[in-house]
């Protein structure tokens, strides 16, 4: 292997950086027009900058590269491949022609295709694009969008459609996510007898002048339904609120606001939800939170709670109250999770025991097993115990998960309520 090392010829010496080609057959370079032209297994280096193919034209004097035959285009953050690319070293600006790439965000790596694109230093538009985290030849699911843009912090995508296994099955007029992995959309799909089939979402839009649109519904085949939209405002890196109407189909509006604040050590949540039906459900809540601290047996967590809830009866009574508590988390391993939570109020009126599902007033002691069986499938058990209530448990669920590179799924059986419960989740 032969290679060349030359620099571009620039007005200022001092912000140039050395590119080498490299090739397996011929590289030629014409010191008069300061050109070369490479053939066979070429590899071209400026930096962190990488493109290989077979054939390659470099212009020293206008810095335009470019490159066909099994073309691979490599930076730190992205790689695309492609046939054909016209690439520019000075203005790092790209054309690309039908390709397929990767880009890493976080510890993950999104593969995708694409119709056609452009790149500018680290910014790039992409269109008919083909998206999904799943590396597999036919992934379990995509995301095809209209078009593509994203920059150093975030991915946006537009008229976006969900495909699993290639079936349409849902559309997000568009998204938004942060490269960290933050704000990514949340799709679930649950089933219990008493709701029926549930499609729960969550996603939001792009972000300008520090805050976006978000979007979330509750859909059921038995129960109510629930869509919303809300605005999310990023106060700082740390403070953020969240306001969000929903239409519930039974006839009535809901307002929810959730402030949270998260330090180094600590999260804080505030929440306030107002029903405008007969009900006129309301409740308000505040939680301290500490970070998992851990130690040679596990991570512990504690925090402190108290929440104002009431509601209004169909007799015109109000009934509820307020309940505070605390609660320690241990988690030995990434197996298991306990955790006791105490809970206490002054009110006495059964009705208000109503608004705790997974626990209630009193000592509950709570946890969560997997015990794995192969490196796909486990056995989960989760459950509430409390001595302060009749026949002792809240909650017990028996189950088998499954889980790879992009889906959760898990399906159990409660056996208080005599009840098959199962749910579905996509990793984005």
């Amino acid at each position: 292997m032969t290679w060349v090392p030359f620099r571009p010829i620039l007005a200022k010496e001092a912000e140039t950086t050395e590119i080498k080609i490299e090739a397996s057959g011929n590289v030629d370079y014409n010191i008069e027009t300061n050109s070369t032209n490479a053939s066979k297994d070429v590899i071209l280096t400026k930096g962190d900058l990488i493109i290989e193919c077979q054939e390659l034209t470099y212009d020293g004097i206008t810095g335009d590269v470019t490159a066909s035959g099994n073309v691979k285009l490599t930076t730190s953050t992205y790689i695309y491949q492609t046939e054909t690319l016209n690439y520019n070293l000075k203005l790092k600006t790209a054309d690309l022609a039908e390709f397929k790439g990767k880009v890493k965000i976080s510890s993950d790596e999104y593969h995708f295709t694409g119709k056609e694109g452009t790149l500018e230093n680290t910014t790039g538009t992409i269109s008919q694009v083909v998206m999904t985290r799943c590396p597999k030849p036919k992934p379990d699911y995509v995301l095809t969008a209209k078009q593509i843009n994203y920059d150093d912090e975030r991915v946006y995508l537009r008229r976006v459609v969900l495909k699993i296994k290639g079936i349409p099955v849902f559309y997000f007029p568009s998204l938004s996510f942060k490269t960290n992995n933050n704000d990514l959309p949340d799709v679930r799909l649950n089933y219990d007898n008493e709701e029926g089939v549930q499609v729960d979402f969550d996603y939001a839009g792009p972000v300008e002048n520090s805050r976006s649109w978000h979007y979330k519904g509750e859909l059921t085949t038995k129960g109510s339904n629930r869509v919303g939209v809300g605005v999310k405002h990023y106060l700082s890196d740390r403070l953020s609120n969240r306001i969000n109407l929903a239409y519930d189909f039974d006839d009535y509006w809901v307002l929810d606001d959730q402030i949270y604040f998260g330090a180094r050590f600590f999260s804080l949540n505030l929440d306030g939800t107002k029903e405008f039906s007969d009900r006129e459900e309301t409740q308000l809540g505040i939680r301290l939170s500490g970070n998992y601290w851990e130690t040679p047996v596990g991570g512990f967590r504690v925090g402190v709670l108290a929440r104002d809830v009431y509601a209004f009866d169909s007799t015109g009574h109000k009934y509820g109250g307020t309940y505070w508590g605390s609660q320690l988390n241990y988690k030995p391993s990434k197996y298991m999770l306990l955790s006791y939570l105490r809970l206490d109020s002054d009110e006495t009126n059964e009705d208000f025991r109503d608004f705790l599902e997974d626990y209630k007033l009193g000592n509950n002691y709570l946890y969560e097993l997997s015990i794995p069986m192969t490196k796909k499938y486990s056995i989960g058990l989760e459950g509430t115990y409390n001595p302060d209530v009749e026949n002792d448990w809240v909650r017990r669920l028996y189950m088998v998960k499954y889980e790879n590179c992009c889906f959760r799924l898990s399906v159990g059986w409660n056996d208080l309520s005599e009840s098959l419960e199962m749910n579905a989740r996509i990793k984005f």
